[in-house]
């Protein structure tokens, strides 16, 4: 098996947690069966793998454990409460990209906060 690239991994999780975000019963089944979710979505597990969903105060994390002990951690932040969830802007929340490469705000480098990754998370249309 060929081993995944980090950004393909990043950016995947991005859009994944993005879907999550504006479909409930897709964030009910990541939490309830993260790797089925993940495999079904193209994300390649290692065999023998172990994963855990661990809630915390402010995100979940999915902590998959190899059979060498190597652990990932993937962050479910809660879902941005101004945040419109819809499939036009899934992409700006899973990326962080601005929309329009303008300067609204602190925009900078084409992602909002001038390199920041809050994806849209802040409520702010670049």
């Amino acid at each position: 098996m060929t081993e995944p690239n980090r950004n393909d991994w990043e950016l995947g999780w991005e859009f994944l947690v993005a879907e999550a975000w504006a479909n409930e019963k897709l964030m009910a089944q990541l939490l309830a069966q993260p790797a089925a979710v993940l495999v079904e979505r193209g994300f390649p597990l290692p065999e023998g793998a172990h994963l855990e969903v661990i809630r915390g105060e402010d995100a979940a994390r999915i902590r998959i454990t190899d059979p060498q002990g190597h652990v990932t951690s993937l962050v479910l932040p809660p879902r941005p409460d101004n945040a419109e969830l819809d499939e036009s802007n899934l992409e700006i929340l899973a990326t962080g990209k601005c929309q329009g490469g303008g300067g609204f705000g602190g925009c900078g480098g084409g992602r909002c906060g001038g390199g920041g990754r809050c994806g849209g998370r802040c409520g702010r249309r670049c």
